[in-house]
């Protein structure tokens, strides 16, 4: 799955961008003219937007394997930052303990990883974001059921029905906000996993 031009794409942008990017920002340049290596859906699922990441990880840990093996530089790689930095002899040497280049340099952890998979890391995160341990509290539990207006017995079909409802209801455009937005998803997130660990 190794590719050049994708390679190269990613290091034109870097070095145009010698402050940084962002990854999201990588992936729109990359799918924009003159590249168009990424497609427009790539941030359409979780899935898809999982699949699309774990690609564009592989390439950079590859490029800066290649760049601190040609002794031309380095990368600073995470998702909030992705920034080309000159070469320091001893680095190529740090890099190979890296667990998260071992991870994406594994094809078969793109392979292997289901929709599922994708969710639960997701929720996970998010949980972990929030402040929120996986042991919930009853009155944590509660005040989630109550903001997503779920009755005390109610399923994880229905959570995720009735997250969806009230989320499409909080958009902007029907009158809602960002920060009902974040409550919503916060409240998903721990029922969710209530639900799931039952």
């Amino acid at each position: 799955m190794h590719n050049v031009k994708f390679d190269s794409a990613i290091l034109d942008i870097l070095l145009a961008h010698p402050q940084g990017i962002s990854e999201y920002e990588l992936i729109r340049l990359l799918q924009q003219p003159p590249y168009q290596l990424i497609k427009a859906d790539a941030l359409a699922d979780n899935h898809v937007m999982f699949q699309t990441h774990f690609i564009l990880f592989n390439s950079l840990y590859r490029l800066r394997h290649r760049l601190l093996t040609e002794q031309r530089g380095n990368l600073l790689i995470s998702a909030s930052s992705i920034k080309r930095l000159p070469f320091s002899p001893g680095e190529d040497a740090l890099q190979q303990s890296d667990k998260l280049q071992a991870y994406y340099l594994d094809w078969r952890n793109l392979h292997d990883t289901s929709e599922d998979d994708v969710d639960d890391m997701l929720e996970r995160f998010w949980l972990r974001m929030a402040g929120i341990s996986e042991a919930l509290d009853p009155d944590t539990v509660q005040q989630a059921f109550t903001t997503l207006e779920l009755h005390p017995n109610a399923t994880l079909l229905e959570a995720k029905q009735q997250y969806r409802r009230l989320l499409h209801q909080a958009h902007p455009d029907k009158g809602g906000d960002s920060e009902r937005t974040v409550a919503l998803k916060q409240a998903f997130d721990i029922a969710s996993a209530h639900l799931k660990h039952q």
